[in-house]
């Protein structure tokens, strides 16, 4: 009886190693993304200072504010919002608001910061959302006001190109 070669199962586990390495450093990640970046993605919403959207329980109304770089881009971004009550619209101090980027066609995130508040009340400011690559990433808001019967979140898409 000859013994069996591992050398065929060993190539396969090499080439499966490589194909799954190399997918983190590519920019479509195997999603919709294409080669040239993901701004045409579908899931990509335009970013629009200003803007007003309700949080997923309603107690909260984030207002965008500004992007530093804008457009996103790869590294240290900053960006300020600010948070009202939603049934009042009263500009909503002492809330602890966290950034959790996240980048699901790769399964992974980068770091999740806290905002610092500023002096005008109800105004935060991000000064540290790493994105750590191109391509499309989900940052998911959770802000905790004491003023609030609960807690209440948003999830904002960008294109981050690099």
């Amino acid at each position: 009886m000859t013994p069996s070669t591992p050398w065929p199962l060993a190539i396969v586990c090499l080439a499966s190693l490589a194909l799954v390495a190399s997918a983190c450093g590519s920019t479509n990640g195997g999603g919709p993304n294409t080669d040239a970046g993901c701004a045409e993605d579908s899931r990509v919403e335009p970013y629009e200072p200003g803007a007003e959207i309700t949080g997923a329980q309603g107690l909260v109304l984030f207002r965008m504010g500004t992007l530093s770089p804008d457009p996103a881009d790869v590294g240290d971004n900053a960006w300020n919002l600010s948070l009202e009550d939603a049934s009042s619209g009263g500009a909503l101090s002492g809330c602890t608001l966290e950034a959790t980027p996240f980048m699901p066609d790769h399964n992974h995130g980068s770091n999740n910061p806290t905002a610092t508040e500023a002096s005008t009340a109800g105004d935060y400011e991000f000064t540290d959302i790493s994105f750590i690559m191109a391509g499309y990433w989900e940052v998911t808001l959770n802000a905790s006001c004491p003023a609030l019967d609960g807690d209440d979140s948003l999830m904002v898409n960008f294109c981050v190109e690099g």
